[in-house]
This record gives C-alpha cells, structure tokens and sequence, in this order.
C-alpha cells in the first residue's frame, strides 16, 4: 500500500507540473494574442491615418489646379486692361505649379505605401 501511494503521489506531482507549464503556455499564448491585436489595431490607424492624408492631398492638388486653370483667364483680363499682372500673382502660379508636381509625387508614394500595407 506504501508503494501505492507513492506512486500515486509521482503521478499526481507530475500532473501539477504539467497543468502549470500548461497555464504557463496557456499566459503566454493570451500575451502574444494581445500583443497581435494591439498591433493590428496600431497598423489599421497608420493605414487610416495615411488614407486621411491622401484626401488632404487630393484637396490640395485640387486648390492648385484652380489657381493654375484661373491664371490664364487673369493674364486675359490683364492683356485686354492693358495692364501686367502684379508680380504677387505671378508668383502665386509658380508656387501652384510646384505644390500640384509635388503632391502628385507625393501621392505616388502614398500609394505605394497603402499598396505594400
């Protein structure tokens, strides 16, 4: 009977041993799956986040547009006046000019981003 019991106690011992590597695992596992949500979670922010700055951009290329597409109807107006264009509004073209070939290089790359996301 002595043995018997001891025997018993071994099994029973080694069956808390794995029950609490098995809890162990069990912790572990919990932590990693958080861990992936909070990333997850993170990365969906960056993908919103990058989304709402091409918007941005498209409004600002929009803007840009509408200055360049109005400059001609001014230099019109300015011929028939017989006057010049203030240098202030010339320089505001060239300024449109350069913000619609920047954010149109700038939403290539947004793109690429939101492509490899």
């Amino acid at each position: 009977m002595n043995t018997q019991r001891k025997v018993n106690k071994m099994l029973f011992s080694k069956e808390r041993v794995e029950l609490t590597m098995l809890d162990d695992f069990i912790k572990e596992y919990n932590e990693m799956k958080s861990l992936a949500s909070e990333l997850a979670s993170d990365r969906n922010k960056a993908i919103d986040a990058v989304r709402e700055y091409k918007l941005k951009t498209v409004r600002t290329k929009s803007y840009a547009n509408d200055v360049l597409n109005l400059y001609p109807k001014l230099e019109k107006l300015a011929d028939e006046l017989g006057v010049e264009l203030p240098n202030q509004t010339v320089k505001r073209k060239e300024e449109a000019e350069e913000l619609s070939k920047r954010t149109t290089k700038l939403q290539g790359m947004i793109d690429k981003t939101l492509q490899s996301l």
